[in-house]
C-alpha cells in the first residue's frame, strides 16, 4: 500500500484514505501495522493528512442534533460525504465503504452524537431517550404511529393512543407496543429488546413472533428469534443514567458500547478477542477507564495508531 517518497498531493491524500480504510476495517494484520507506521512516519506531510482525514471524519461527531425540519437550514451538516469531498478524498476511497452509516443519519429525524444521550418527546407525547450515536426516523399517520432505528439504541415510554398502534422497525423485524416502557438496541445485524413495563410483542424478519411481558428479553437476526432471556432493567437502562453495566459481556459488544462514547475508535483486530467476556460498571464520562480495564484484566495489548485509532491485539502479537 505504500507509495514513492515525495509524491504529489493527490497520491498522499489517496493513500491516506486506502491507510484510513485498512486501519478501521478491523481485518488489518500485523505486517500491515508495521507498514502502516513505516508510511506514517515517512515524511511529516504523510502524517498530516492521515490526522486531517481522522479530523474531518470526527467533526461530524461534534455536530449539534437537529430534527428534519431543520436540515434544510443547515445542509452542510447532513453528512461526512460534505466534509470529506470538500477536503480533497477521492471518489474511488468514499466508495470503498468508509463512509460508514452515515446513510443512517441522513434518513433519521432524531440522532445522538458520540457521547450524547438525549432526551425527546415524539408529538403524541412518547417520551424517547436515544442512547449515544443513535439514529431514529419518525412515521406518524392518523392510523399509524410507526419509528424505525436506524443504528444504536434507545428506550421508549410510550404513551397510550387506542387508535394508533406504536411499533418499531429495525433490521427487518418489528417490536409492537402492548404497554409502554422497552429498550431497543442494534448491535451488528442482531437487535436486541428488553421490556421495563407492560408487555410488546416481537417480529423477526423470518416472521417468528413472541409476546415479551416486563423482566423479559429476546434478541432476533434475519434467521429468526433468539431464546427469551431474564432481563435486567438496571443493566439494560445504566446509560440513560451516564453508566455502563456490563455482566459477562462479550468484548466485541463492550467494544461497540464505549466508541458510541470515545473519541476516536477501540478496534479489535482479528476474530480470537471477541468472545473474550468482560464485567464491571462504568461512567459514560470516562470510556479510556474502560480501555485500562480491558488491558489489565483481559489477554489484550492496546495499541495507539494516532490518537483517534486504538487497536486491541492478543497480548502474544507484538
Amino acid at each position: 500500500m505504500t507509495g514513492p517518497d515525495g509524491g504529489g498531493s493527490t497520491d498522499r491524500q489517496a493513500e491516506a484514505a486506502a491507510w484510513f480504510t485498512r486501519m478501521n476495517s478491523g481485518e488489518v494484520t500485523p505486517a500491515e501495522i508495521d507498514e502502516f507506521r513505516t508510511w506514517y512516519a515517512r515524511c511529516r506531510d504523510n502524517a498530516a493528512e492521515y490526522h486531517r482525514l481522522e479530523r474531518l471524519w470526527m467533526q461530524f461527531d461534534r455536530l449539534p442534533i437537529a430534527s428534519r425540519e431543520h436540515k434544510t437550514r443547515a445542509p452542510q451538516r447532513l453528512s461526512r460525504r460534505t466534509l470529506l469531498i470538500g477536503g480533497g478524498v477521492t471518489a474511488s476511497a468514499l466508495a470503498a465503504g468508509w463512509l460508514g452509516n452515515i446513510q443512517d443519519y441522513i434518513v433519521s429525524d432524531e440522532f445522538t452524537a458520540i457521547a450524547e444521550i438525549r432526551e425527546t418527546r415524539l408529538p403524541d407525547g412518547t417520551g424517547v431517550t436515544l442512547d449515544a450515536d443513535s439514529a431514529l426516523a419518525i412515521d406518524f399517520s392518523d392510523d399509524r404511529r410507526r419509528l424505525r432505528l436506524q443504528r444504536g439504541r434507545a428506550f421508549f415510554d410510550v404513551a397510550a393512543d387506542g387508535r394508533r398502534p406504536f411499533a418499531v422497525e429495525a433490521k427487518g423485524g418489528q417490536i409492537e407496543a402492548l404497554g409502554t416502557q422497552f429498550v431497543v438496541s442494534i448491535f451488528g445485524d442482531e437487535v436486541s429488546t428488553s421490556v421495563q413495563e407492560s408487555a410488546v410483542s416481537v417480529t423477526a424478519p423470518s416472521g417468528e413472533h413472541i409476546r415479551l411481558s416486563a423482566g423479559e428479553t429476546v434478541s432476533y437476526r434475519a434467521a429468526g428469534l433468539g431464546a427469551v432471556g431474564v432481563a435486567d432493567a438496571e443493566i439494560d437502562t445504566a446509560w440513560r443514567h451516564g453508566r455502563l453495566i456490563f455482566n459477562d459481556k462479550p468484548l466485541n459488544s463492550v467494544v461497540s458500547d464505549v466508541n458510541r462514547y470515545r473519541h476516536g475508535r477501540l478496534q479489535i483486530v482479528g476474530t480470537s478477542l471477541e468472545r473474550l467476556r468482560v464485567s464491571g460498571v462504568f461512567d459514560v464520562k470516562n470510556p479510556d477507564g474502560i480501555l485500562d480495564a480491558i488491558v489489565s484484566t483481559l489477554p489484550v495489548r492496546a495499541i495507539e495508531v494516532t490518537p483517534l485509532l486504538v487497536l486491541l491485539l492478543p497480548r502474544a502479537i507484538v
